[in-house]
């Protein structure tokens, strides 16, 4: 009898540490470093040989870019800077294929 209660904390304690290995939540997490956020996305329908297909531009801000609007006190005066962003423009026959390109 003993040795089938330990058999069952055992297999209890395997049982959880597998669980708790294999729900960790970092192993397919994407650094935000990483990451691309769309400022602005413009659609477009555009006929080509392929027939009728969509266009899709994407405005995507640059890593590193200094952008924004300037600006101290209560005068809020300041020097205004241009974002600094990457536009991207594929066409797809549908706005999931151009976008995944």
């Amino acid at each position: 009898m003993h040795g089938c209660g330990l058999l069952r904390k055992t297999a209890a304690l395997a049982s959880i540490l597998l669980t708790m290995v294999a729900t960790a939540g970092c192993w397919d997490a994407i650094d935000i470093d990483r990451r691309a956020f769309v400022y602005v996305m413009g659609l477009d329908s555009v006929d080509s040989e392929q027939g009728d297909r969509i266009q899709v531009s994407l405005m995507i801000p640059v890593q590193g870019g200094e952008g924004g609007v300037g600006g101290a006190g209560a005068a809020g005066g300041g020097e205004k800077t241009r974002a600094r962003v990457q536009v991207v423009v594929e066409s797809g026959a549908n706005v999931e294929e151009a976008v995944e390109k």
